[in-house]
């Protein structure tokens, strides 16, 4: 029925497969009429033994001449292996600090956290700096507007400046301003 598949996908997708479905009437509502009437037919995939087996209709993928679908056999996995596999990439990330690991109690320096958030770019945009030290720190950071970033920056040289009629901070006058700054005096301090 109609409430089964969304209109968008039904009628927008432009690449659809379809692991085994049960009736014919499915199939058109995933593959479409045009990939069901030219014998595509996910509904004759039997469960459990064609696991992993999918039919695809698509612009997307290079489809031979005068056929309207393509059988495609994938790599199955099942419940318990899918588990074993996430167990071992949970091992390998294990001891690795994620940013929601990070203790948000910590003290922050603005300026070294500007700094890192540019990365190795040269200039970036005033906006993907908020962004960016959002992501760092929400707690710290996820409620500044381009006014506190202004604050922080203003008398070290790296203030925000217009490029391309974008506000811009430059990574290099940062550099500078942190490398000429005193080992004790932080911006963290001095507010």
């Amino acid at each position: 029925t109609d409430q089964n598949l969304p209109k968008l996908v039904r009628e927008g997708a432009h690449t659809r497969a379809s692991l085994a479905l049960g009736t014919e009437s499915q199939a058109r509502m995933a593959l479409g009429d045009k990939a069901v009437d030219g014998g595509a037919a996910p509904n004759l995939l039997r469960p459990g033994l064609d696991k992993g087996t999918v039919v695809v209709a698509s612009d997307g993928i290079k489809i031979p001449a005068g056929q309207a679908a393509l059988t495609v056999r994938t790599h199955y996995i099942s419940t318990d292996d899918a588990a074993e596999i996430a167990e071992r990439a949970k091992a390998l990330r294990d001891g690795v600090t994620t940013l929601h690991a990070v203790d948000r109690g910590e003290e922050r320096d603005p300026l070294m956290d500007v700094m890192t958030v540019l990365g190795d770019a040269s200039r970036v945009l005033t906006t993907d700096v908020l962004k960016r030290l959002a992501a760092l720190s929400e707690d710290t950071y996820g409620d500044w507007s381009h006014l506190d970033l202004k604050r922080v920056l203003d008398g070290t040289g790296a203030e925000p400046y217009k490029s391309d009629g974008r506000m811009v901070i430059a990574r290099e006058r940062l550099f500078r301003h942190l490398a000429n700054r005193p080992d004790d005096g932080s911006a963290s301090a001095a507010e």
